[in-house]
């Protein structure tokens, strides 16, 4: 089978969209000429494969008081950017805290710090949907001889219990559907059946974690939601991307952590399609092959994007 690569357009043209949603629609501030004549928009995005909860900012210029009654807390964001034929969306999430300077007459720049996603680790302890009950007798005496008795029943909570020879995955799975998270389970390394009853005891995201890792894979998070990989045998015969030195600011340099560990930074021209987990096919003067991103940001204000990246295949 051929690999296919994706090595769309030129470097050129790069623009910016937010689109801002809330209860009364969509609103799309754009630095597109001539609706967005004047507006500046600014982000810094990073994108990690360590499953922790991802945050951006961005930051808007030459906005009106109108407009920006729109950017609130709460509200959700979509950033698109990137060169002409590669626009697209390179991340979603929520406005958490702006911050604003209205003193600033010349800009009247307001800053937008959003959570990427959602923020999952707050999901609340999920419980078994056979409640089980405590029941109570109770009497009172009226008068000399005269006694009410009744009983009561106490719905009790009963944790999420899954008997010896259930598979990872189903767990996880019951687990997402239960606690209404969405997360895409792609691969597991392994999938053994358990060897002993287990118990639902952490919150649903401390959950997953735990269970992703035991089958020798991860949770984390892209552009498009949650996803749990195992990065062990990437399918490189399915869309990656194709880099060379051309595309490059400057070559790979290699690194090596305490434990032996080897990976490789570089930055690119900024690329929407670039994200965690992606598939690289590089092919540069110091490092030649498939690589996987493992954590990286897209910056406008140079409109790169940085990569850390280990060797694959």
């Amino acid at each position: 089978m051929a690999n296919i690569t994706t090595n769309k357009g030129t470097f050129w043209g790069y623009e910016t969209d937010l689109q801002v949603i809330n209860s009364d629609g969509t609103y799309t501030f754009t630095t597109k000429k001539p609706r967005g004549y004047g507006l500046t928009i600014e982000f810094e995005i990073p994108f990690n494969t360590d499953g922790s909860i991802q945050h951006f900012t961005v930051t808007l210029y030459n906005i009106s008081e109108k407009h920006a009654a729109v950017l609130k807390k709460g509200n959700h964001v979509k950033v698109t950017a990137g060169p002409t034929d590669l626009f697209s969306k390179i991340t979603e999430g929520t406005i958490i805290s702006s911050e604003e300077d209205p003193d600033d007459n010349l800009d009247y720049p307001i800053k937008l710090n959003c959570l990427g996603g959602v923020d999952y680790s707050k999901t609340k302890n999920i419980y078994s949907t056979a409640f089980g009950s405590k029941s109570s007798k109770h009497a009172v005496t009226i008068k000399k001889g005269e006694v009410i008795k009744w009983n009561t029943s106490k719905r009790l909570k009963v944790k999420l219990t899954f008997k010896k020879g259930t598979k990872p995955s189903t767990i996880m799975k019951r687990i997402i559907r239960q606690a209404k998270m969405t997360v895409k389970i792609k691969h597991l390394k392994t999938d053994k059946p358990i060897k002993k009853a287990y118990t639902l005891s952490a919150k649903p995201f401390n959950a997953l974690q735990s269970l992703a890792k035991k089958c020798g894979s991860k949770l984390y998070f892209t552009r498009d939601g949650w996803v749990i990989d195992d990065f062990d045998k990437p399918d490189i015969y399915k869309d990656h991307i194709y880099l060379t030195s051309n595309e490059l600011s400057s070559e790979p340099t290699q690194d090596e952590s305490d434990d032996g560990k080897v990976t490789y930074s570089f930055t690119t021209a900024l690329d929407p399609r670039i994200d965690a987990g992606t598939i690289i096919d590089l092919n540069s003067r110091t490092l030649d092959g498939f690589v996987r991103v493992l954590s990286g940001e897209h910056d406008s204000a140079d409109w790169t994007t940085q990569c850390e990246v280990e060797k694959i295949g």
